[in-house]
């Protein structure tokens, strides 16, 4: 029979913060992880891009972020798409089709632009 102890030190705990809601667990080799539950949903937007650079944000007001976001998605639509983290460095480059879904707060930016000519992108974010 299982010891009672070890049952309830291997429960998952909850934790929660404003309006989401965690829940923690530690496996037996001692690593924790958390499941989000990513209550308040998220937005997505096609962004049409120039070789000025673009703000990445789903807000219609271009600036703001989603509050509380957890992810950007992105998805070039045309080709010679790149990205960056700022307005004056776009570094990356983002392929026709490819998706790439990135880890974030709501102070992180990700900005656009073309190499040439116009283009788009389709962004999402999540919280």
């Amino acid at each position: 029979m299982a010891d009672l102890e070890q049952i309830k030190r291997s429960a998952p705990s909850t934790l929660t913060g404003g309006d989401e809601l965690y829940e923690a667990k530690v496996n037996r080799d001692g690593e924790l992880s958390i499941r989000d539950t990513h209550d308040n949903g998220g937005l997505d937007a096609i962004l049409a891009l120039t070789t000025a650079p673009k703000l990445g944000v789903t807000n219609i007001d271009g600036v703001t972020p989603k509050p509380n976001r957890k992810y950007f998605v992105m998805e070039a639509t045309s080709s010679n798409v790149v990205w960056g983290f700022s307005a004056t460095t776009q570094s990356f480059d983002l392929f026709k089709s490819q998706i790439i879904m990135v880890p974030v707060g709501p102070d992180t930016e990700i900005w656009f632009k073309m190499k040439s000519g116009t283009g788009n992108v389709s962004v999402g974010e999540i919280s």
